[in-house]
């Protein structure tokens, strides 16, 4: 995003140097100081504009790529992501990561298949991640509390499941 702004910040700036350099020098030297073609003629407000889209839509392209490759993911199946996420399934499910909401909206087996798949390796990845830690938290526990227990019941730790019947909750 930090990017993105200071892309469009510059060329606003180049916006704003060429339209001076019209005004006060003319077309020629507007053209070279700017590096962007510039007739006496021409509309300056449009052709620095559809530099700025082209270049915004460019930067949008970049970023749904790399976001479809976090998610192992090619750009088709990053746009069929968003298309369910614009109906139903988004007001269904509007946290839903992609590769699962693909997978629940898969229009075949095979690509059922293909999506739950990766969403197994990528839940095993996160979950190996998240036990990696869990195990330096209850190590440095140990370190820091010795003989303290991270969890205590209370005295009637034991009667909690009896007095509901075995339920918890």
């Amino acid at each position: 995003m930090r990017i993105l702004k200071n892309r469009v910040m510059n060329i606003l700036n180049g916006i704003a140097v060429t339209g001076f350099l019209l005004a006060v020098c003319g077309p020629a030297v507007a053209s070279v100081s700017t590096g962007h073609n510039v007739s006496a003629g021409s509309d300056t407000r449009t052709q620095p504009s559809e530099a700025v889209t082209s270049q915004v839509q460019q930067t949008q392209t970049d970023n749904s790529a790399r976001e479809a490759a976090v998610w192992g993911l090619s750009d088709t199946q990053w746009q069929q992501y968003h298309d369910v996420m614009k109906g139903p399934r988004g007001v269904q499910s509007p946290g839903i990561d992609p590769v699962l909401a693909l997978g629940l909206e898969a229009a075949s087996a095979a690509e059922r298949r293909h999506m739950a798949e990766l969403w197994v390796k990528q839940e095993y990845q996160r979950v190996e991640k998240e036990l990696a830690f869990q195990r330096e938290v209850d190590a440095a526990w140990k370190r820091l509390y010795p003989g303290v227990l991270p969890v205590n019941m209370g005295r009637n730790a034991a009667g909690v499941a009896h007095d509901t019947r075995g339920r918890l909750a």
